[in-house]
């Protein structure tokens, strides 16, 4: 199955270290999505929406429904447009500092963004 995906994410201003860490995500979590995504379908408090694990979910979960429709959408350029959204919301919420956004503090925020996520 992994081997019909298409290539995922435009690399932009230092977007490695997410790009890679979104891809080695969505691998491993294709093969059973429908168990990854029943542990967020109960969610409906808007308070817990906001958090950043939710808007990871939500990420994938878009990835999820252009892969499983086939889109035309299904293009780099628009999961990379997906992706520059949730790499904001991580520094809006202080996962990540504003200058990852600019692409100058890569090391830092691969060592400490997951366990940030799921501190949230």
């Amino acid at each position: 199955m992994l081997g019909h995906l298409t290539p995922s994410y435009k690399w932009a201003k230092n977007s490695c270290w997410l790009d890679t860490s979104l891809e080695i995500l969505w691998c491993s979590i294709l093969p059973s999505f429908e168990d990854f995504a029943s542990c967020f379908s109960h969610i409906s408090d808007v308070e817990i929406q906001s958090q950043p694990l939710y808007s990871l979910f939500h990420l994938l979960q878009f990835r999820q429904d252009l892969y499983t429709t086939n889109s035309e959408n299904h293009t780099v350029e628009v999961l990379s447009a997906h992706r520059d959204v949730f790499r904001e919301d991580l520094a809006k919420g202080g996962i990540i500092s504003m200058a990852a956004l600019t692409g100058f503090d890569s090391i830092s925020v691969s060592t400490t963004l997951l366990s940030k996520i799921l501190e949230s």
